[in-house]
């Protein structure tokens, strides 16, 4: 694998979120693609400042552009009124782009959030981590939503090699893109390594409960079934025993007013800008995780709680399913009835199951150097096709 290849990436998702997992997707393997092949040569494209570090290795070159443009935040109707403008403007300044990195000949080209260049001789990939906004597009559905929507589709379009994180993803985009050649490929995510089995956690630090409680980690949106999680939770026979404790952002107003309505504020404890570290030490502690997603594409936080040991309590959701095959307890979530079950059950089992030791196993299929060997892979097949 030592014959020279180029590869330029879009590294847009760097400047786009503070936090976040799909920049650590490319944290990960882009160095390990640099340490398994010595002719990979990798220039990552800026064009503003950075919200989160961007990968390091002394074949990764970071290239910035001038920031021709400052993007103004509108919130309410004006961010209906000015659609045309702002969608004229994003137009304009891909054109822009362009011109600065070049037609990409002999180049691949690889963007870790949905761009595309409008003249490029190379190769195109494109990853895709879910769609829920296709899925649920009732959910989703003003005009920077339909922007984005077409964005993807046209990126998986233009797209010679499509990378989805999931079997679950694939079949996703054979269905609402019609792409079912042999261009798609299945490349598992991981976990960061941090996340382990610790023989003695130390949460002695950390503000939280010091009893028994349940871990939900993530994003709260509509597809993650947070408020549907603490209507079972409220009506739990033993959640005076258990406290619920959240990782993620703020609550919202309406959040606010649900867990004070449902009488929760001393149960429910909301802990923000958490470190993987610190999240270690609370998987290890943990009665369970909870995962009642209705969707995801992939669903991380369930191989950082299993590889930590830590029972999981999760939706009976294929992507679920195909990343922590029968290490979980497994609920429906249309059957808020089955969630009170392994509540039960995870109650009654503790953390030292049969089910918590077997996935101690399952974690080790999974790892950043399959993923960054499996891409490198991709990489190579198309660069020879080309």
């Amino acid at each position: 694998m030592d014959a020279e290849l180029k590869l330029f990436v879009d590294g847009i998702i760097f400047q786009k979120h503070a936090h976040g997992g799909i920049a650590r997707i490319f944290r990960e393997i882009l160095p390990r693609m640099c340490e398994i092949d010595r002719g990979l040569h990798v220039t990552l494209f800026v064009d503003g400042p950075l919200k989160q570090e961007p990968p390091s290795h002394p074949r990764i070159v970071l290239r910035r552009a001038p920031a021709f443009r400052r993007p103004i935040r509108v919130k309410g109707v004006w961010k209906y009124l000015l659609y045309p403008f702002r969608r004229a403007g994003s137009n304009t300044w891909n054109y822009i782009r362009s011109l600065w990195y070049g037609r990409g000949q002999n180049t691949i080209w690889h963007s870790t959030y949905y761009t595309f260049p409008i003249v490029w001789d190379g190769v195109q990939v494109v990853t895709v981590y879910d769609l829920i906004h296709e899925r649920y597009s009732q959910m989703y559905n003003d005009p920077l939503d339909n922007i984005a929507r077409r964005q993807k589709q046209l990126c998986v379009e233009k797209a010679d090699a499509v990378i989805c994180i999931s079997d679950t993803t694939r079949q996703d985009v054979e269905r609402f893109y019609n792409k079912s050649d042999g261009n798609l490929f299945v490349i598992p995510i991981s976990y960061s390594e941090v996340f382990r089995y610790l023989c003695t956690p130390d949460l002695a630090t950390l503000d939280i409960p010091k009893q028994s409680y349940f871990l939900y980690v993530g994003m709260r949106s509509f597809n993650k079934n947070f408020y549907g999680l603490l209507d079972v939770y409220n009506a739990w026979d033993h959640r005076n025993d258990v406290s619920l404790v959240v990782v993620g952002p703020e609550w919202s107003n309406d959040e606010k007013r649900y867990i004070k309505n449902l009488n929760l504020s001393e149960r429910v404890h909301l802990m923000t800008e958490v470190d993987d570290d610190t999240l270690c030490q609370l998987y290890n502690q943990a009665l369970a995780l909870v995962f009642p997603s209705i969707y995801e594409g992939f669903g991380l936080p369930l191989l950082e709680a299993i590889s930590c040991g830590c029972p999981v309590i999760a939706s009976n959701i294929p992507s679920s399913i195909e990343v922590a095959g029968e290490c979980p307890i497994y609920f429906d979530h249309l059957q808020p009835a089955s969630l009170l079950t392994a509540f039960n059950e995870v109650f009654s089992e503790g953390r030292n199951s049969a089910r918590t030791k077997r996935g101690l196993e399952w974690v080790k299929r999974f790892s950043w150097d399959k993923t960054a060997l499996q891409t490198l892979k991709v990489y190579r097949s198309m660069k020879n096709e080309n």
